[in-house]
This record gives C-alpha cells, structure tokens and sequence, in this order.
C-alpha cells in the first residue's frame, strides 16, 4: 500500500472531518498565475484575495507617487482596507481598479476628487501599469464625501 493510501485511510478512519477539509484536486501552476474567486473559504480563494489586496495597494502607491506624494495626494477611501471592498475587474490575470482622488482631507471635507486613475497590476504584482492618471473624465462615477461631522447647533435646537 502507498504512502498517501496509509495516510488516506488514517484519515478516514480517525478523522473523518479531516478528509472533508483535504483538497480534492491539486491546483497547477495555470491555476495559480490565472485564479477564480470561488465563493467559499478555500485555500485558493486566500490566495485570490491576497492578491487583490496586495493589487489594490500597489495601485494605490502607483496613483499616489504619480501624483506627487501623499502631502499632494491622497485617493478615496475604498482604497485603503481590504480588497473586496474596492471596485475592480480581474481579467487575463490583471486586476484593473478605477478610482479617484484628490488633495490631502478631499473627501472628509466634502470637496470634490480632481484625479482619476486606472491602474493594472499582475496578479503576482511584479507588474503595475498606470493605463490613465488625469483629470476626472465624463462618466467616471466619483467617491463620495465621508463626513461625520457632528451636527450643527441650528439643527439641535428645539422648536
């Protein structure tokens, strides 16, 4: 008997829960460099989204040294957390993120982006390539402001 089958039938024998959590197929180096995000919580899926995360954040660098710094530029707030929360597409093994920016405290004050970026990263992110960085084009949807402003003394009083 092999090694793996003396080891598959432990398995099975003492821990059944075990074997449930065993991938049943081994991932190739094609599944690794061109991932699917699987909805559940496998290993693959992991890698999915510490690649994304670690693509927005380059793009994010990308966007603000193109802008000259973080004391000129700061982009939304989508940008900083985790990945799945920011808007992107994945294709041919490239995320593409699309977002704005603007000067430092932009969008606590309310004011309005005045940059635009479409930046492409590689999922291994040896890649990063700077597609647009200008102003806000037509049509491009823009953050809005985060303010938590406490509320004005006029709009506490009773009438």
């Amino acid at each position: 008997m092999s090694l793996a089958l003396l080891v598959a039938a432990q398995l099975t024998c003492a821990a059944p829960s075990l074997m449930a959590q065993a991938p049943t197929t081994s991932p190739t180096a094609v599944d690794a460099l061109n991932p699917v995000a699987p909805p559940d919580n496998t290993p693959r899926n992991q890698a999915f989204f510490l690649a994304l995360n670690r693509a927005k954040n380059l793009a994010r660098a990308a966007a603000e040294q193109a802008n000259g710094g973080l004391n000129r530029y700061v982009a939304e707030s989508k940008m900083y957390g985790s990945g799945s929360g920011t808007d992107y597409t994945y294709t041919n093994g490239f995320f593409t993120f699309r977002f704005v920016g603007g000067v430092p405290g932009w969008q606590p004050q309310g004011l309005p982006p005045t940059v635009e970026s479409k930046i492409s990263v590689s999922f291994d992110g040896k890649t990063v390539r700077i597609d647009y960085n200008g102003p806000i084009r037509s049509g491009t949807p823009t953050a809005q402001p985060t303010c938590t402003c406490p509320p004005t003394p006029e709009s506490n009083l009773q009438k």
